[in-house]
């Protein structure tokens, strides 16, 4: 099987969703096929199918994934902003993989003290009104 690089234009290249730029990164910077590059992040050539036409999302922690083995931006993938290629090779230094470690931390932290049953619980039991007010505590909260 021979390796092709396909060069289109940037200007003719459509980034609008992380599936697409997902799509561009594997056959343009990379220069792979779905199946060679599923396989070297540990997924189905079928998922990351799914992902470049848009019938899954990219999560943080594939995005990550994808940063920390081919120096594909996460940050670009998900959200657009920056340089594709990325020179991080200490992940320390990854804003995706340290915000990945800040969700796990969290998310951890509410499993094992027994607050995301009660959350879950509260959040099922409210109007519609008050979960709204809730996510804009939390955003209002969390503001830097």
């Amino acid at each position: 099987m021979s390796k092709k690089m396909i060069t289109i234009p940037l200007e003719n290249v459509d980034f609008s969703s992380p599936g697409k730029r997902l799509r561009y990164a594997i056959k343009n910077i990379l220069a792979m096929n779905d199946q060679d590059f599923a396989t070297s992040i540990g997924k189905s050539q079928n998922y990351i199918s799914y992902i470049c036409n848009d019938k899954r999302p990219l999560i943080d922690k594939i995005a990550t994934e994808i940063e920390f083995i081919h120096r594909i931006s996460g940050l670009w993938l998900i959200k657009g902003h920056g340089n594709p290629e990325t020179n991080v090779t200490n992940e320390k230094s990854s804003d995706t993989l340290s915000r990945m470690k800040k969700r796990d931390f969290l998310w951890n932290k509410m499993t094992n003290d027994k607050v995301e049953d009660a959350f879950i619980s509260f959040y099922k039991n409210v109007p519609t009104e008050t979960r709204n007010l809730v996510y804009q505590l939390i955003l209002g909260i969390t503001k830097k």
